[in-house]
């Protein structure tokens, strides 16, 4: 099946254009039942009427216009003009697409229907600035923005005579964090730790917001924080973005909006088993901690364990020390590992020499 005819067609919206097959009904004077096509330079040409221009002119809009001038030649009767098949228009689509070429669509096709024909949208393409020539005038389609929100401007119909082209893309903001089909692939045991998150790629256009990149990226998901995202300027700059004021909240070029993680983490570095981050748990001590990273390593302190501040400095720690959420706990190796890996090569140091006289004063 051709695309184009999986909709319901609205005789307000819908553009006649050469080809579409329409059926003429007259009842009261006479009655009248015909098919008639529009001609190739968007015209109808109707019994005792003559000829009338509908090329570019809404399907409703035909059948009043047809009512008008049949008055004369049809008095006292009901007259309709309805839409029996769509004619056919081939359309040239070129850029950013899978397959570029010239396609065969019904005249009720969109955009996205073309699109689909020629492959789908490739890995590059913005979707952002989807042009659309027919003779001189130009139309810019914000595919994406179709795609995310349903904003019909993005996915006009087709016309005879347009020629696509899809744009790259040149500028985007990115969007990291926990994104909802990674939530969904977590483990949900106690040990799940935090993971490097991907970092999705949106198409930036001008007036975008907050809001937009976050639906682009797929948000919200069942376990993304409720307060807030993080905007990240190009320059580094860090501005908390409340979730109220995301639709307010202007994108630029180059910008990250970080998705925050719901569960908070403790980190557990040093000679540990399994050095990473765990889910803080409020009561829980930096032996529980310790614990949920497997121990010390066979080099670790049992004790002495240190926790480091946002500064970097270290202070040590009890076992039974209540751990607040954020922290970073760090467990040392012992002194005499320490001490030993320092003594082993001086050991073999005095060998060598003790071996290299002995030789020397047997001979």
């Amino acid at each position: 099946m051709l695309p184009g005819l999986d909709e319901r067609l609205d005789p307000a919206t819908y553009i006649l254009s050469p080809g579409d097959r329409v059926a003429l009904s007259i009842w009261g004077s006479v009655d009248l039942t015909v098919d008639l096509i529009v001609t190739a330079d968007g015209a109808l040409l109707v019994p005792s009427v003559g000829r009338l221009e509908v090329a570019g002119v809404p399907l409703a809009e035909a059948a009043q216009r047809l009512r008008e001038q049949a008055a004369r030649a049809y008095p006292h009767s009901e007259i309709t003009l309805s839409l029996v098949r769509p004619g056919l228009l081939r359309i040239p689509i070129t850029g950013q697409v899978v397959d570029p070429g010239s396609y065969e669509l019904l005249s009720s096709s969109r955009l996205a229907d073309l699109i689909t024909l020629a492959g789908g949208l490739r890995d590059g393409a913005g979707g952002r600035a989807v042009i659309i020539t027919n003779g001189g005038a130009q139309q810019a389609c914000d595919f994406l923005a179709w795609q995310i929100d349903g904003r019909d401007a993005g996915n006009p119909r087709l016309l005879s005579g347009d020629r696509v082209h899809v744009a790259p893309v040149t500028e985007s903001v990115r969007v990291r964090g926990v994104l909802p089909h990674e939530v969904e692939n977590q483990r949900s045991s106690l040990l799940d730790r935090p993971f490097e998150s991907e970092s999705v790629r949106i198409p930036y256009r001008a007036g975008d917001q907050v809001a937009f990149a976050l639906r682009a990226a797929g948000w919200p998901g069942k376990d993304f924080c409720a307060g807030g995202v993080w905007a990240i300027s190009p320059q580094g700059e860090r501005n908390w973005v409340p979730l109220d004021r995301a639709a307010a909240t202007p994108l630029e070029p180059g910008m990250v909006i970080e998705v925050p993680f719901c569960r908070e983490w403790v980190a557990v570095t040093g000679a540990v088993q399994r050095p990473g981050y765990y889910p803080f748990l409020p009561g829980q001590t930096a032996a529980d901690y310790v614990g949920l990273a497997g121990g010390p390593s066979s080099i670790g302190r049992d004790q002495g364990w240190k926790e480091i501040d946002d500064a970097g400095e270290a202070f040590e720690i009890a076992r039974s020390d209540t751990i607040a959420a954020g922290a970073r706990l760090w467990v040392p190796e012992r002194r005499m590992h320490k001490f030993s890996s320092l003594l082993g090569p001086v050991g073999t140091a005095v060998a060598l020499i003790v071996s290299l006289v002995a030789i020397s004063s047997g001979n």
